[in-house]
């Protein structure tokens, strides 16, 4: 029986459920339907595997007939257990660690060392999460998540009507997003949205816009927010909204390398985020928690100039030099 070419790469991750669902997903759901755009715009040679319609068999199927194979997913025990697949089909592994490394409780800790130890790639955001990744696996490696939307992504008439009847009511408009209300391992909300809100609340000068996809927060606020602040809970791309706003805000008590800061930045917009990671150069940095150092860099923001650009094109993507170095070369 004639044995069947392998594919030359694999990609493991999540698609959003249909179109409508398309601006309803997280940082990695973003950055895997960016990298596949990507990959198909290049023409090299790559299968997708879908996590949403995961089932065991297909997917060790899937990976035992690819050369290489790639995962983006935030969940420990299925990066463990991709790992292990890859051992046993001989497939080379790349696993990219979305997030700060050790995060999470006992458990789920040792199954991202067992699959750093594993992974023959393994990618990790921050430099924090490197030096515990090298310490067990000295082919880890620090690339950033980013990679820049190829199309212009705008928001419908109605939400521009929105957000600008926003924009004219106050001197300074803010925005931050949270993908859904999360905590931490110490019971920390991941976002600070509610601190956030705290805030901004008694700041009355200062308009605050919540990307809130989940609609946890609008469940959790039930129309009880202060006037000066709004939720957009409908699907929207979030860089439409920066392009209306003085300042991002990303008060997060956790982090990987946060797609929306670096859109901010590529736009033009100032970025105000906490120190519990790396941030890319350019970020006013403020203690997660420290509510007057949140205060000052707030009231330190001055009123955008101009229109903001919808982000630059970069060639220089680090994901892909890393693929046409050690895959397609």
């Amino acid at each position: 029986m004639k044995r069947l070419r392998k594919n030359k790469l694999l990609i493991v991750g999540k698609k959003p459920f249909n179109e409508k669902n398309k601006s309803r997903m997280g940082g990695v759901v973003v950055h895997v339907m960016r990298l596949i755009e990507w990959l198909g715009e290049q023409g090299f040679d790559y299968q997708f595997y879908d996590l949403s319609r995961f089932r065991f068999f297909s997917f060790v199927r899937s990976i035992s007939n690819s050369e290489v194979a790639h995962l983006h997913s935030s969940s420990p025990y299925f990066r463990l257990l991709f790992a292990i697949v890859c051992k046993i089909t001989n497939t080379q592994s790349i696993c990219t660690y979305h997030g700060d490394l050790g995060r999470f409780g006992k458990v789920k800790n040792c199954c991202d060392e067992l699959s750093i130890r594993y992974v023959d790639y393994p990618i990790v955001l921050n430099s924090r999460s490197l030096s515990i990744s090298l310490s067990i696996n000295p082919k880890a490696i620090l690339l950033s998540a980013y990679i820049p939307p190829r199309n212009k992504e705008e928001l419908d008439i109605e939400l521009k009507e929105k957000i600008s009847m926003l924009r004219n009511k106050y001197h300074i408009l803010l925005a931050t997003n949270a993908y859904a209300m999360g905590y931490d391992k110490n019971g920390g909300e991941i976002y600070g949205i509610k601190e956030l809100v705290s805030i901004v609340e008694s700041l009355p000068e200062i308009g605050l816009i919540i990307s809130d996809p989940s609609g946890d927060y609008s469940l959790f606020y039930r129309d009880q927010l202060p006037k000066n602040i709004q939720l957009i809970t409908e699907p929207h791309p979030f860089v439409g909204v920066l392009s209306y706003v003085d300042a991002f805000i990303r008060n997060t008590s956790t982090d990987g390398d946060s797609i929306s800061i670096h859109e901010a930045l590529d736009m033009g917009v100032p970025v105000i985020a906490t120190d519990v990671v790396d941030r890319p150069k350019g970020c006013t940095l403020v203690g997660k928690g420290n509510e007057a150092m949140l205060i000052k860099a707030l009231l330190a923001i001055k009123p955008k100039v101009g229109t903001r650009s919808n982000g630059q094109e970069k060639e220089n993507v680090e994901i892909f030099n890393f693929y046409k170095e050690n895959i397609f070369n």
